[in-house]
């Protein structure tokens, strides 16, 4: 059984809770480098760079502690973590560049930019009709199906922006080729 919470705190939350229904304004969190999907720590263990591996994640350790704690004295929770995702994309930067290097590849072969981009910009799309349907049901008593009707709108007005992207093939084609890559060793 948990202990009831305090009656200030309790009414703080709430008051916070009320203003954000209220003005539609919720606390946003920076997005999270997008970086850290790669395996570049996986690539540069197969390369045999450990050492490396290790001077980055104490360089990472030394730049995170000071940006995490000077965002949180400055601006609370938020600021903690756009420093952490500050000082997480500047390795994740530096690791990419060392695999590039190691792999002897340009910045154009590293990652498929063009894919990479279209992605974003469907993604970036399809942010707004979840977001209006979001800021709507905000005031509404039970969310839950607003919330499943913003994650539908989402997957619709993505997929759909994937779909009308000039290409060859039909709609479902250039869904997947878009998403996987173009391989033309692989279409036989």
């Amino acid at each position: 059984m948990t202990p009831a919470p305090e009656p200030a705190a309790d009414a703080a939350c709430r008051r916070r809770l009320d203003h954000w229904l209220a003005t539609g304004a919720t606390p946003r969190a920076p997005e999270v480098t997008p970086l850290a999907a790669l395996p570049l720590e996986g690539v540069l263990r197969a390369l045999g760079r450990t050492k490396y591996i290790f001077r980055i994640f104490f360089v990472k350790l030394i730049v995170t502690l000071p940006i995490v704690l000077l965002g949180l004295r400055l601006f609370g929770m938020i600021g903690a973590i756009g420093g952490h995702t500050l000082a997480e994309t500047a390795i994740r930067i530096a690791m990419l560049a060392r695999v590039r290097r190691e792999l002897e590849a340009s910045w154009r072969d590293v990652l498929p930019w063009r894919q990479l981009g279209i992605i974003a910009a469907a993604s970036l799309l399809a942010c707004f009709p979840a977001v209006a349907i979001a800021r709507w049901s905000a005031s509404r008593p039970h969310p839950f199906l607003a919330l499943c009707l913003a994650g539908a709108a989402y997957a619709v007005v993505y997929l759909g922006a994937l779909a009308v992207y000039p290409g060859e093939g039909n709609a479902a084609a250039r869904i997947k080729r878009i998403m996987l890559g173009h391989r033309p060793e692989l279409a036989s």
